[in-house]
């Protein structure tokens, strides 16, 4: 059984693992559709300044205003995403048979889904729900992966009396 359960936390943390990988893709992916053109969330993080006319496409239709408050509000999640994920892959992939590795998909998608949820501007792209169910899935598998892997910690442990 306790290896049953150890090959389920592998194959979990292998899938956490591939759905980071596929939340950073898609966030290099073409993401806003508006008038003047085609962005995607990280062209918009790394290359701000060259992406002025989605800034003001995206303050005018959320409402959003105030120098430079949009745009910090904005770079954090993708940022997050990107390191959680990255750390994320290096460890469920060299750490796959520990629960502990599990923790990393349960972050990114913690992190993912709060700013997909909570900022409008995101709720604007075109495939956004597509992101928030990769996020939600990969929530889904780590915690699954955790509560398989603490079973597997303490299935080998008996309670045995203590000797006076």
């Amino acid at each position: 059984m306790k290896k049953e359960l150890s090959r389920y936390t592998q194959v979990f943390n292998w899938i956490g693992a591939a759905l980071m990988v596929i939340l950073v893709v898609l966030q290099f992916l073409p993401f806003w559709n508006y008038g003047e053109g085609i962005k995607s969330i990280n062209s918009y993080v790394w290359f701000t300044s060259k992406c002025g006319d989605l800034e003001d496409y995206l303050i005018e239709t959320t409402g959003f205003a105030g120098e430079g408050y949009f745009v910090n509000s904005m770079v954090l999640m993708p940022i997050l995403v990107l390191i959680i994920a990255v750390v994320g892959v290096v460890v469920c992939v060299l750490k796959s048979d520990e629960f502990a590795a599990a923790v990393a998909p349960i972050a990114c998608g913690l992190v993912g889904a709060w700013g997909y949820l909570t900022k409008p501007a995101y709720q604007l792209g075109t495939n956004w729900v597509l992101h928030l169910a990769v996020c939600a899935v990969m929530l889904i598998i780590g915690v699954v992966s955790l509560i398989i892997g603490i079973k597997d910690a303490t299935a080998g442990e008996t309670l045995e009396p203590q000797q006076a």
